[in-house]
């Protein structure tokens, strides 16, 4: 199993089960791990016992934050 994941990730990786809700993922993530709130592994959540800040195969899980200037606002079509 990788020792990092984004709520999306995780989410997409567990069978859909209408018993298994939000508030539960809410209450159950803080007991499996720690979460990062900015830096290279911003908005996901990490396995106690794991530094990513000192191995380096945790690079593969970094999260990358693209952005537009808004002055191309224009160019993107909105759904």
């Amino acid at each position: 199993q990788r020792p990092i994941w984004s709520r999306g990730a995780l989410k997409a990786s567990l069978p859909a089960d209408p018993l298994r809700s939000e508030d539960k993922l809410r209450f159950l993530l803080p007991q499996l791990g720690y979460y990062f709130s900015s830096g290279p592994w911003r908005n996901c959540w990490i396995a106690y016992g794991y530094d990513p800040r000192h191995t380096p195969d945790a690079r593969l899980f970094q999260v990358l934050d693209l952005r537009l200037p808004t002055e191309l606002d224009s160019l993107v079509p909105r759904k």
